[in-house]
């Protein structure tokens, strides 16, 4: 077998193969054989006809078709080592170049490679925002609106209000006859003070301080550009968009006074103004502080992509894009859409949908393989233990909230290893945020693992270790007389 390598330049490999002339022909014999054991021919018992009389029945093209089949089942393991290829997934037989001898063309996608930048030096501050006694008087100001008493009104729309509306918005360069970008009905919105914190107001900072003075039954326009990094909403992303307004209901609000009746109505162990105000600061300092990580994290990462280089193949983003697809699926569902009416309604087929999630798709495929990458090169590991301990818990969960036969349904040993595999790649990856956080702070290096313990390498790299968090998991007991049912279905 002559094998000729040649690189494309989307990190997929041609590869040029010239079969021995011998071994073709006993594997066009073999797919004789095989045919003539599937197929009767008079005269002859199955798989017994001559060669001659099997081509004549059947025609040559259809041996040679089954011989190249099997044939590439054959030598495909054994062209991988030979050519030393790391393959992401099943390469494509794209081209029978000739029969006499037999030269095959292969596209074959390559393992996802990354050069990482010099992360080790990257440094970034680290400050967590301090609570503030106006973050705690917001907090609490929202408590109290939460429990406002309110009333429909008939006149103009005040600060404070309750606005139903309905709210349709349009890309301005968009045709006339195009769905709109943003449709809701009977959505509600509070009219708040010019001088609040209006920074992620949806959809846009100051929306609400123009519905004041509006009264039931007004309608109003109004025009936002939004920036190419708006991260609030995917389909706003870069556009103008021009927003209808219809006021259905201007509602007052009554809220109540912030006294111990108030306080104590809340429930829990709240006796006095002074314990809901430092229960509010907890609150928002464990808050703050994880959502500064969150973005720390973020940061973080983003930067070290931006200084490494990745090679990976059209498959991999196509993989990753059939992921998002199905996890929008599935918020469709639990909205109460199917996928088929919401394309109709915003007149796109799928592969236009498949195309706005590209970006989205490239993106996480940087950055996973990024912490996978640091994770290798800091040889960071995962105890069975702490894989163990979070699935059990995640099937305890399981076994609470419903009943025993539930359970079973739903923890079987596909559910149970996908379950394995997420939990060793979530105590990976947050592992490697440690140590990338303790590097990027310019503190010295987080614990590892305990080396006592049996260590996992990344996902999808152990199954052995996969099939032992499995077993090692209780899940509830099929009963006797279940089992005794499924060994007679069996029988």
């Amino acid at each position: 077998m002559k094998i000729e390598k040649s690189l494309l330049e989307d990190h997929q490999i041609k590869l040029s193969v010239e079969v021995d002339s011998d071994n073709f022909e006993k594997s066009k014999r073999r797919a004789a054989r095989k045919i003539s054991s599937k197929q009767r021919i008079p005269g002859f018992r199955p798989g017994k006809a001559p060669y001659e009389v099997i081509a004549r029945q059947f025609g040559e093209g259809v041996i040679i078709e089954e011989a190249i089949d099997n044939l590439v089942d054959e030598m495909y393991p054994k062209l991988l080592d030979d050519a030393d290829i790391s393959p992401y997934g099943p390469g494509q037989l794209k081209e029978i170049k000739s029969l006499d001898p037999p030269q095959l063309e292969f596209v074959i996608p390559l393992a996802p490679e990354v050069d990482l930048g010099n992360y080790s030096e990257l440094r970034l501050e680290y400050a967590i925002p301090e609570v503030t006694e106006e973050d705690v008087n917001q907090t609490i100001e929202n408590l109290r609106a939460r429990q406002a008493k309110t009333e429909s009104v008939e006149r103009a729309a005040e600060v404070g209000d309750i606005l139903s509306i309905s709210l349709e918005g349009r890309d301005t360069k968009a045709a006339d006859d195009e769905a709109p970008v943003v449709k809701l009905e009977h959505t509600p919105v509070v009219i708040e003070p010019e001088d609040a914190d209006i920074e992620n107001e949806w959809p846009f900072p100051g929306f609400s301080t123009g519905l004041k003075g509006l009264s039931k039954n007004d309608d109003a326009l109004f025009s936002h550009e939004y920036p190419e990094e708006f991260e609030q909403d995917e389909t706003l992303k870069g556009k103008s968009i021009e927003f209808k307004v219809t006021v259905h209901e201007v509602r007052s609000r009554d809220l109540p006074e912030l006294n111990e009746d108030f306080v104590k109505s809340l429930g829990g162990e709240y006796e006095t103004v002074e314990d809901l105000r430092e229960d509010a600061r907890r609150h928002l300092e464990s808050s703050t502080k994880e959502q500064y990580e969150s973005d720390f994290e973020n940061r973080l990462l983003d930067k070290i992509v931006e200084s490494s280089a990745f090679r990976f193949p059209p498959q991999m983003v196509e993989d990753e894009i059939d992921a998002l697809v199905d996890q929008f699926k599935n918020r469709l569902a639990n909205e109460g859409w199917e996928m088929d009416t919401y394309l109709k309604a915003n007149q796109k087929d799928e592969a236009t949908l498949r195309e706005e999630f590209r970006e989205t798709a490239i993106r996480r495929i940087r950055r996973g393989l990024t912490i996978m990458e640091v994770a290798e090169k800091e040889g960071i590991k995962v105890s069975e233990r702490e894989v163990q301990d979070e699935v059990q818990r995640t099937v305890e969960m399981v076994n609470s909230s419903f009943s025993e036969r539930e359970s079973r349904k739903i923890l079987t040993e596909d559910f149970l290893r996908g379950l394995v595999s997420s939990a060793m790649r979530d105590a990976l990856t947050s592992r490697t945020f440690l140590r990338l956080k303790a590097i990027a702070k310019g503190e010295d290096d987080v614990e590892e693992a305990s080396s006592d313990e049996p260590a996992v390498d990344t996902p999808g790299s152990e199954d052995d270790t996969v099939e032992e968090v499995v077993e090692s998991v209780e899940t509830p007991a099929v009963p006797d007389e279940q089992q005794e049912e499924t060994a007679e279905k069996d029988d």
